[in-house]
């Protein structure tokens, strides 16, 4: 069994050492056009003796513990399950949006002159039900308003919640 604890920005596992390297094993994945890469060509010149194997381990591990980004749960436990792997997920931070849906935030989530579009309310829903994300919006796709109607809608539920936004232009801010 792996015990998986989670912080502010990575998943933390501790357990077996043979089900973590299996588990690490799983994850790896190699990024597009890989094959690219001088480091790979070496490899593949050297039948592995130098460069890099192409592949890309999310799981790392050191001293017998694994670690990777939050954003990586649903892969590790979907990875798990087909390596046979069981996870305690009990060191989970508490998720109090999860059952969420786009029709459940209200409409006066930004401004009440402004009404989110049917991606963006998915854009918002998201990041709420799993308590973090990226999401990939196009330029004036409405990342800022997606943003702030996720604090809107966390700032409804818990008051003294503060938030942090950086951004590259003052006009954003505004």
């Amino acid at each position: 069994m792996v015990r998986v604890k989670e912080t502010a920005l990575r998943l933390l596992l501790d357990g077996d050492k043979d089900e973590l390297k299996r588990l690490s094993a799983e994850l790896r994945f190699r990024p597009d056009s890989y094959w690219r890469a001088d480091s790979y060509q070496i490899y593949k010149q050297t039948d592995g003796e130098r460069g890099w194997d192409g592949y890309l381990y999310p799981l790392k591990i050191k001293n017998d513990k694994g670690e990777c980004l939050r954003g990586h749960l649903e892969a590790l436990e979907h990875k798990a399950d087909i390596a046979g792997v069981e996870l305690d997920l009990s060191g989970l931070l508490p998720r109090p949006f999860a059952g969420i849906m786009p029709d459940d935030l209200p409409d006066d989530l930004v401004q009440a002159s402004f009404e989110l579009d049917e991606n963006q309310r998915a854009c918002v829903a998201e990041w709420l039900r799993r308590c973090i994300g990226v999401n990939r919006v196009t330029v004036s796709g409405g990342k800022t308003v997606c943003f702030a109607a996720v604090a809107s809608f966390i700032k409804r539920s818990y008051p003294d919640a503060r938030f942090l936004y950086f951004t590259q232009s003052e006009r954003l801010v505004k």
